[in-house]
């Protein structure tokens, strides 16, 4: 899997979140009914949950700070009179999700981009950071 491809930040993001996990933990339960696809797959996961902790683990900030949105949440739907979700705060919480991958993804980008050069006065180049737009 290419390290600089969009698959592959997609996977480092969710392996990140935590949204692999189950899918790891799948594997495990039924290894014999894999592709060779996704037994390749699940190995970069698994090498991946290695190196990467999942931000989203036990009593970790981002932990806490969704357990305090989810509650917020939770009282907003209360004084609105809503029983599940209401649709407007729904909408906003997952607009914030996607802003945050974009944003994961794009630092994902210029992190490999700038970790290309020893010399950091080259950074300072603008053409080289408008070119860093396209780079995947």
């Amino acid at each position: 899997m290419n390290t600089r491809g969009r698959e592959f930040k997609r996977t480092v993001y969710d392996v990140m979140t935590g949204v692999l996990c189950k899918k790891a933990e799948h594997v495990e339960d039924e290894p014999q009914t894999l592709t060779s696809a996704e037994r390749e797959e699940a190995e970069i996961i698994e090498s991946l949950q290695k190196n990467i902790v999942n931000e989203y683990d036990e009593n970790s900030l981002c932990e806490k700070k969704y357990e305090e949105i989810f509650k917020a949440n939770q009282k907003l739907c209360e004084r609105l009179g809503v029983v599940e979700e209401d649709d407007d705060v729904e909408c906003i919480i997952n607009n914030f999700f996607d802003i945050t991958k974009h944003l994961c993804l794009k630092m994902y980008d210029y992190g490999a981009l700038f970790g290309m050069y020893e010399d950091t006065s080259a950074l300072m180049n603008e053409s080289l950071i408008r070119k860093s737009k396209n780079y995947t």
